[in-house]
């Protein structure tokens, strides 16, 4: 079975060291974009099967670029699972309407929990 793309997007240099340890023994390839132009790009030359999105990102943030997402039919169905710490109840409620899969707050989530939501929604 080949294995799942997974798109990180993540400009903390130390999670992504972490996340990238965390999928190593797993039917995952992650690839990493640090800001949200350079997702975009990526997102646009190869559509991954699901994305992990940061919201405060340099360049475009994570909200930008979800909603950039959604609003393109050949990217509109991709699984998105955000990874943030910036929770404010009106940020949560506009993910929502953009039909994330789950909201995970980095401080209180360990690597195997993110690993095993992404892999639910896989």
């Amino acid at each position: 079975m080949p294995k799942k793309n997974v798109l990180l997007v993540e400009d903390e240099i130390v999670l992504v060291k972490a996340l990238t340890s965390a999928f190593l023994n797993t039917d995952c390839n992650l690839t990493v974009a640090y800001n949200g132009e350079e997702a975009s790009e990526l997102i646009n030359k190869s559509i991954p099967d699901l994305i992990l999105l940061d919201l405060l990102l340099p360049k475009k943030n994570g909200i930008e670029l979800l909603k950039e997402i959604r609003a393109s039919e050949k990217t509109k169905h991709i699984p998105v699972v955000v990874l943030s710490n910036f929770n404010e109840a009106s940020q949560v409620e506009t993910l929502d309407q953009l039909g994330i899969k789950e909201f995970i707050t980095k401080a209180d989530a360990d690597l195997s929990q993110i690993v095993k939501s992404v892999e639910k929604y896989l």
